[in-house]
């Protein structure tokens, strides 16, 4: 008892068994008053409105994917939480609403808006609250067989291990019976600075810019009437990472005031 790991409330022994077991509380160096106190046992959460004691089991899911081998990772992982807003669940594909193919060669394949909505902390130290809104999220197949289970749990974890991006849980396309990763792509770029995006409710990826939800308003104006133009013109809109650095058709009836500068080179104003 000499090392201050956990707190030690005594010993007791298991009426069945006979086996002798310490009464403790493992999580104790981790509990802190900024977080907030659990409602279940009472004590300092051991992170922003989480208690790892208790939380874990309150999250169990309530979707199932109706594969016993996924549905007990997934409970491995929520068991294993140590966060509310890093809570790995089975979405299923039909709460995955308005989605959209993404061709820009990155790993992110497709957009949808997800009912269930993602998992937020709000407040402030010390009275920290859970919450979840409704939000885009993007989706990623996990390229393996449908028939080998462990495959698919051995790709998921080696993403979840990555921590590249803010994985939100796996759900499986009802029509062709892929399996895929729903997560925010941006996560690690998105700062309380740049604002809140009006799509996606997250923090923007760049000053007044989301990375995920911006470009696609950029690609619905003029068009050059040539497709190969217009494609190229969007893979560049579809990459802009800044407002401001966003590449677009521009009309030459809206260039104002030509002035010739040497022998080939023109100024213009923009009308």
């Amino acid at each position: 008892m000499q090392v201050e790991k956990y707190r030690i409330h005594g010993i007791t022994k298991n009426t069945e068994t006979g086996d002798y077991m310490i009464v403790l509380d493992f999580y104790y160096n981790e509990r802190m008053l900024s977080n907030g106190t659990c409602e279940h046992c009472k004590r300092f959460n051991t992170s922003p409105a989480w208690c790892q004691s208790c939380d874990p089991w309150k999250s169990a899911q309530k979707f199932t994917s109706g594969n016993e081998e996924i549905d007990n990772f997934i409970k491995e992982f929520q068991t294993n939480s140590t966060e509310y807003d890093k809570v790995i669940e089975w979405i299923p594909f039909d709460r995955l609403v308005n989605r959209k193919e993404i061709k820009n060669k990155s790993e992110v394949e497709f957009m949808a808006d997800w009912l269930d909505c993602i998992r937020i902390i709000e407040g402030e130290s010390g009275n920290y609250t859970r919450s979840r809104t409704i939000s885009r999220v993007e989706l990623m197949k996990l390229h393996c067989s449908q028939a080998s289970t462990l495959k698919l749990i051995e790709n998921f974890k080696n993403h979840v291990q990555l921590d590249k991006y803010r994985i939100h849980g796996i759900t499986q396309d009802t029509e062709t019976g892929e399996y895929m990763i729903v997560f925010d792509f941006y996560h690690q770029k998105r700062k309380p600075i740049n604002g809140i995006c009006e799509d996606c409710k997250r923090y923007n990826t760049y000053l007044a810019w989301c990375q995920l939800c911006d470009p696609w308003r950029e690609v619905q104006g003029w068009t050059s009437n040539d497709k190969d133009i217009d494609d190229c013109i969007k893979e560049f809109q579809l990459k802009a990472t800044a407002y401001e650095n966003v590449i677009e058709w521009i009309h030459f009836d809206r260039l104002e005031g030509p002035k010739q500068i040497g022998k080939v080179l023109y100024t213009y104003q923009l009308g």
